[in-house]
């Protein structure tokens, strides 16, 4: 079982996933690198196997899904949305 994470931590670590697509510089597709071009689910699909890899101990059962967008089981059900 994964330990407790804060929705500090959550909110943290998918800021920090973000950031770290954005800063591989990898093209999406046929598009200039960046986190800009990619969907809502690739987004999220990237940014939390960075978190499983940077904190495996909070978020290595962590999973994504059609609804909700992330699940921690037993302790965050996350819905996203691409402003």
């Amino acid at each position: 079982m994964a330990a407790d994470c804060s929705l500090k931590q959550v909110v943290d670590g998918f800021a920090e996933g973000l950031q770290a697509i954005d800063q591989s510089r990898i093209p999406h597709k046929l598009f200039q690198p960046g986190v800009g071009p990619y969907g809502e689910a690739e987004a999220i699909r990237q940014a939390l196997q960075h978190m499983r890899i940077q904190s495996p101990d909070l978020f290595s059962q962590a999973q994504t899904k059609r609804l909700p967008d992330v699940l921690v089981q037993g302790q965050w059900a996350l819905e996203f949305k691409i402003i």
